[in-house]
């Protein structure tokens, strides 16, 4: 990630990264599971071609 954030092509994830507060382990985990579990449904909603 350091090498990626080095090239400079992404600015604002670099902020993000750079500029984060820090989170408790449980409240970052429920939004992690959260954003995977949207995905999940979002790929369960579209139909199959």
């Amino acid at each position: 990630m350091t090498r990626m954030l080095a090239t400079g092509r992404f600015p604002a994830l670099a902020r993000a990264v750079h500029d984060g507060t820090d989170v408790d382990p449980e409240t970052s985990f429920a939004t992690g599971l959260e954003w995977v579990l949207d995905a999940v449904a979002a790929q369960l909603a579209e139909p199959r071609v």
